[in-house]
């Protein structure tokens, strides 16, 4: 039994490369866009960009301005008191 090779999806006439993993259609070399290491079709990686738009992490930007403001304000006075303790110690 012989296997039948699978055909693209947009170009009849070239033979099937790889698989989108969204819709399962079978691609050609110039059809298939591998994204992530994932082979997509043109119509489902358009949707996939759509859906994965960076958002900045405001969050995170907010925790290190904290913090470094923390370690400007305190970081000094830490500095002055355990000097003030080690001068008291070596006394």
């Amino acid at each position: 039994m012989a296997l039948k090779q699978a055909q693209c999806a947009n170009h009849p006439d070239r033979y099937g490369h790889a698989v989108c993993m969204s819709c399962r259609k079978t691609l050609c070399q110039e059809c298939a866009t591998e994204w992530d290491g994932i082979n997509y079709c043109a119509t489902c990686l358009a949707a996939r960009r759509t859906k994965s738009t960076t958002r900045t992490p405001v969050f995170g930007y907010v925790l290190v301005a904290v913090a470094c403001v923390l370690l400007f304000v305190i970081g000094p006075k830490l500095l002055v008191w355990s000097a003030t303790l080690y001068q008291r110690g070596v006394e």
